[in-house]
């Protein structure tokens, strides 16, 4: 900010903004976002990896088997496991943090907030998917005369509960990249 001051008719002092000022809290609060998105894609991925390998074990361990409900459990690891994989791989661009002018700043975190706008929907879709085929195997199980020893309700309800959590997540992420998406708007209509 400048320090020359003019007022206005009802006596308010107003002063220039200069755009290309270092805001040190969002530098900050952008450091740290960039560990959280090296995380999400140096540890995600790696995870990715082994859950399709494990995917793919049990669904040809079902397959070779012909246990069914087996297959279906194979397919739930790899379906997750490749939303995982497309989550942590959203956030390979927003890793990036050599902004310095606050527009580069916020545009980042705009970027930031829609990787984790779209990583909330991935988990959504994984959710459904697990709710899905969960209770496919669970009735083929008992349709194979080999009854679960853990009954499905509490599963479901655990896939509510967290499927909760992501709703309250989504309405997070929505408010910030609406209120990201503002100040890039009002920055953008400052500098013309």
């Amino acid at each position: 900010m400048t320090q020359d001051a003019y007022w206005d008719e009802l006596g308010v002092a107003w002063t220039a903004i200069d755009p290309n000022i270092s805001a040190p809290h969002l530098k900050a609060r952008l450091r740290r976002q960039a560990l959280f998105a090296a995380l999400a894609v140096f540890a995600g991925l790696p995870l990715c990896v082994a859950g399709i390998v494990l995917g793919s074990w049990t669904l040809w361990r079902g397959a070779s088997s012909e246990t069914w409900f087996f297959v279906t459990r194979g397919i739930a690891i790899l379906v997750i496991s490749l939303l995982g994989g497309f989550a942590a791989w959203t956030f390979r661009s927003a890793r990036k943090d050599n902004t310095d002018s606050v527009p580069a700043m916020i545009a980042l975190a705009l970027r930031r907030a829609l990787a984790w706008r779209n990583a909330i929907r991935l988990g959504f879709v994984g959710l459904g998917a697990a709710a899905l085929l969960g209770t496919l195997g669970y009735e083929l199980r008992i349709q194979m005369g080999k009854p679960s020893a853990m009954p499905l309700a509490p599963a479901l309800v655990m896939l509510v509960l967290l499927a909760a959590v992501l709703v309250l997540l989504h309405a997070r992420a929505r408010d910030e990249v609406a209120k990201l998406r503002f100040l890039q708007a009002l920055l953008s209509a400052g500098a013309r």
